[in-house]
């Protein structure tokens, strides 16, 4: 009857013959059938085959219930979420409990936030926990945000909390930003930290900048410390410089230092000098080199006294660049500094510039 565009005498032979032969091998694949057709009928607008379906999702065979979840998410699940709520509650097959979920995701239902929030409150099976969270992509209600921050505190498994925290992407920056602050400054796992890193370089508000200086100076992984300072980087003009200051006499990275140093580098000369006297008592010859270039970009009075201090370092090549810069723009602030290297500095090359800038001083 189905094959020749008779689905409603199929139905009914279906019917009769399940009826007849209940216990029959075929009777499970027969149910099945009778599903499928049923589905069809009520597509093709005849609502009151809607009610097999329905009964099917009481079935006590699991084939049964899962064809009766499978029809039903393919046509629309919002008018029987009730039904299959009451069956997920009851089912204890993961596998329908995820096809449950999917229809679910499928409707985008509301109603469908109370279990969500269940599941993800008591559920073991990770991959069950995983499809309640896909399904809030379609959901998008603020009011299920305090149960993803609750469970991000509480669940274990990275995979999963990662895909929590993209849902959380999906909303507002001044009503999401707050956990994302929370997972930097207090998250254990390097990956978490790095994707609220990254949600947070998105936002340019004084509440992330502050939130970033406070934790820089306390991560202890170089690679999330050289994003955050790059974060900071791209906002100088909210940037501490005491912040800064704190990771040069604290941190013992080389290259965060320096880093840490080129954002200091766009700001005013008053800003920028404290800075790089810091940075000249670091035991890294390349981190004082980087704050001497810094000083020569500034020129004038300022950098003169860098230079000073500088010349009388115990790395040569400090000293080098030190007494290059002075080369450059002679001031009598530095002739002490340069008789004191005379007496003490046995290297011709360095002695014959000493000499060069005190006969450009006069």
């Amino acid at each position: 009857y189905a094959k020749v565009g008779q689905p409603e005498n199929a139905i009914r032979e279906l019917e009769f013959l399940l009826k007849k032969y209940p216990n029959n091998r075929w009777a499970d694949d027969g149910e099945v059938s009778l599903i499928i057709l049923a589905a069809k009928m009520v597509q093709n607008g005849k609502s009151k085959y809607k009610i097999y379906l329905l009964n099917g999702l009481a079935s006590e065979n699991q084939k049964i219930r899962l064809q009766s979840i499978v029809a039903l998410s393919e046509l629309g699940t919002a008018n029987v979420f009730p039904q299959l709520e009451k069956v997920y509650e009851k089912e204890t097959a993961p596998s329908i409990r995820m096809r449950i979920l999917l229809a679910i995701e499928d409707s985008g239902s509301k109603e469908a936030i109370p279990l969500i929030k269940n599941i993800l409150a008591n559920e073991k099976i990770m991959a069950i926990k995983f499809q309640a969270l896909q399904a809030l992509i379609k959901i998008q209600d603020p009011a299920i945000v305090p149960t993803i921050e609750q469970f991000l505190r509480n669940e274990k498994n990275t995979f999963v909390r990662l895909r929590a925290i993209s849902i959380l992407e999906q909303y507002r920056s001044d009503f999401i930003a707050p956990i994302f602050i929370d997972i930097l400054r207090h998250e254990q796992n390097e990956m978490l930290k790095y994707r609220a890193l990254n949600y947070l370089e998105t936002i340019d508000s004084p509440q992330v900048t502050k939130a970033i200086l406070e934790t820089v100076p306390h991560e202890k992984n170089i690679a999330i410390k050289m994003q955050m300072l790059g974060a900071l980087a791209n906002r100088p003009d909210q940037v501490s410089v005491p912040t800064l200051e704190t990771i040069l006499e604290n941190e013992r990275s080389p290259e965060v230092k320096i880093r840490a140093l080129s954002i200091v580098e766009n700001m005013r000369p008053q800003q920028v000098i404290p800075v790089i006297n810091v940075a000249l008592k670091d035991n890294d010859p390349n981190v004082k080199i980087y704050a001497l270039n810094m000083a020569r970009d500034i020129g004038g009075e300022r950098s003169v006294i860098v230079f000073v201090k500088a010349i009388n370092d115990n790395d040569m090549d400090v000293k080098i660049r030190a007494l290059a810069a002075l080369l450059d723009i002679p001031d009598e602030k530095a002739i002490p500094a340069l008789a004191k290297l005379l007496q003490k500095e046995k290297a011709i090359p360095l002695r014959m510039r000493a000499v060069s800038i005190l006969s450009k001083i006069g």
